[in-house]
């Protein structure tokens, strides 16, 4: 049952992958999304990427959890701090990478911007093929 069911998981993904893939291609081919027309929740579109990202839920039941453990050896003071600190981490790296990405399309342009998106898409589509054709 378990081969049956990676199976089903790839190709799952690589068809999600595939649609992600034109997504972007045809953002490319428009030059890219106004943010003020774009009507998509971006902190609901990123917490249900992370949720549904597997490495994302592999992390925390394996690293992520023995942090927590260590960090509970400390006591409750340690947990709180280890979850304050990791947050604040992810918090700005994630903030630097949506400004190096924001900033980016305006010092570089916007043909830049496009062709970064269009070779994105271009490697999401790769990695949907061979997900799905990984299988067989």
């Amino acid at each position: 049952a378990i081969p049956k069911v990676k199976s089903a998981i790839a190709i799952a993904g690589g068809i999600f992958l595939l649609y992600m893939s034109f997504s972007m291609l045809m953002r490319g081919k428009k030059g890219g999304v106004d943010p003020k027309e774009d009507g998509r929740q971006p902190i609901l579109i990123g917490l249900a990427a992370s949720a549904g990202n597997p490495y994302f839920l592999i992390w925390w039941a394996t690293v992520g959890m023995a942090l927590i453990v260590r960090a509970e050896l400390f006591g409750p003071l340690g947990f709180t701090l280890f979850a304050l600190v990791h947050w604040l981490c992810d918090f700005v790296w994630l903030s630097f990478l949506s400004l190096a990405a924001y900033k980016g399309g305006q010092v570089w342009g916007a043909r830049f911007q496009r062709a970064v998106t269009v070779l994105s898409g271009l490697v999401l589509a790769i990695f949907g093929i061979r997900f799905i054709f990984g299988v067989f």
